[in-house]
């Protein structure tokens, strides 16, 4: 089969970048998921392409809406929200400790919890919500304020169960990954970087008409949709090898110089930072919107922030044999 222009390596085969680092502020899970340091370079901003030995795989918003489950619908003005300071808002922004015109962090959240049994039902919802907006639609540094925009939704909370919280969570993940140098010895990722984790599937077989979620201010990739293709015009016997891709990287790997001195000396790089404690965190019962999501008060309870060693070993464990296979490259 002739093959259109693919795209290439972002590393040379054999000069990855390693994948113990730290990837989150909210789980104590050094492990990237390794398909980041195969990645190929893509001009999209919103979709990531991987090589698994030398079947590409897929990451993108249709990915993420069929891992999380997540309203994942388009609307225009995704991030740019107006929403007016009420009293009750003032009133409840001041429950929690929070600025009027800022948005909570995660420490505000903490905190809200060891103080909220008094709340009426609705405010302890709200708070409920928060708390998965803050550490898993924007999961950012605990001390950093989440936007006030965004926030605000809480308010009215059909409305906040109704809206594409998971095109918001993906965008978020894609531009801090995206933003991320590979290379350097620490970096820590923004968002509901847990989806990075979970099994692989090549990608989301729709119609080809629905293959390219719609963004605002994306770029075209034609080399990307030339993947596309080839997957729906292949015959059922035609399979990838390591001779579709280029062996050689766009992005060189700058190796430290290591003057004689040292060599002598029998200096030594640092080693990465210590690993951090786990956090131990209180739990909110809350749920994940899904498009139909007015039956949201009851479905389901999650463990927001309880991050223990025992459960991430066992996360790890699991992880890793779901994973083996990216250490089988070429």
């Amino acid at each position: 089969m002739d093959l259109p222009a693919l795209l290439q390596r972002m590393y040379t085969l054999g000069e990855e970048p390693p994948a113990l680092k730290s990837i989150s502020y909210h789980t104590d899970d050094w492990k990237l998921f390794t398909a980041l340091s195969f990645q190929l370079n893509i001009k999209k901003k919103f979709e990531l392409w991987s090589l698994v030995g030398p079947q590409p795989v897929r990451f993108s918003l249709l990915e993420f809406e069929h891992l999380t489950g997540l309203n994942c619908d388009y609307i225009e003005d995704l991030e740019n929200l107006s929403v007016e300071a009420t009293k009750e808002m003032a009133t409840f922004w001041e429950m929690m400790g929070v600025d009027v015109d800022a948005g909570p962090t995660i420490e505000h959240i903490k905190a809200a919890f060891g103080r909220c049994e008094e709340w009426s039902r609705e405010d302890r919802m709200r708070l409920g919500y928060l708390a998965i907006f803050t550490g898993f639609i924007e999961g950012r540094k605990y001390s950093t304020a989440t936007r006030a925009s965004l926030a605000r939704l809480v308010m009215d909370l059909e409305r906040f169960e109704n809206y594409p919280w998971g095109r918001v969570a993906f965008k978020v993940l894609m531009e801090s990954v995206k933003g991320a140098n590979l290379d350097s010895n620490s970096y820590t990722i923004d968002g509901f970087v847990q989806v990075l984790q979970t099994s692989v599937i090549n990608f989301v077989n729709k119609d080809y008409a629905e293959m390219f979620p719609r963004w605002d201010f994306d770029v075209e990739d034609p080399a990307t949709k030339n993947i596309i293709k080839v997957m729906f015009n292949a015959k059922a016997n035609w399979k990838w090898t390591k001779d579709c891709w280029e062996v050689t990287g766009t992005n060189p790997i700058v190796k430290k110089e290591v003057s004689a001195a040292e060599t002598e000396s029998g200096v030594k790089e640092k080693s990465a930072r210590p690993r951090k404690k786990a956090r131990k965190e209180s739990s909110v019962e809350a749920t994940l919107c899904n498009k139909n999501s007015k039956t949201i008060r009851e479905k389901m309870a999650l463990d927001v922030f309880k991050e223990t060693p025992e459960g991430h070993a066992k996360e790890n464990e699991d992880n890793d044999e779901n994973l083996a296979s990216y250490d089988q490259q070429g």
